[in-house]
């Protein structure tokens, strides 16, 4: 089994731990908040060349600890010093 987290749930994980280490109830999720995953679609099968890989997922976490940005619903306003 291969279980893959994107970068921006480790930002995640250590606000949970944060919540879960004050005794503080896990603020509830915004509406709207669900990631829809999109399966990926084989349309052509073979070997292929001069392929481009663009992977922007990585830059979620830079932007939310470079602009402090946090959710609404943050009640410690836990903060992250890296």
């Amino acid at each position: 089994m291969l279980i893959h987290t994107g970068a921006a749930s480790r930002i995640e994980s250590l606000m949970l731990r944060e919540y879960v280490r004050q005794k503080h109830s896990v603020p509830k999720p915004m509406e709207g908040s669900r990631n829809i995953n999109i399966p990926a679609e084989i349309y052509h099968i073979g070997v292929f060349s001069d392929i481009l890989y663009i992977e922007l997922e990585g830059l979620y976490p830079s932007m939310i600890l470079s602009q402090n940005i946090k959710p609404r619903t943050d009640d410690l306003k836990v903060s992250f010093c890296f």
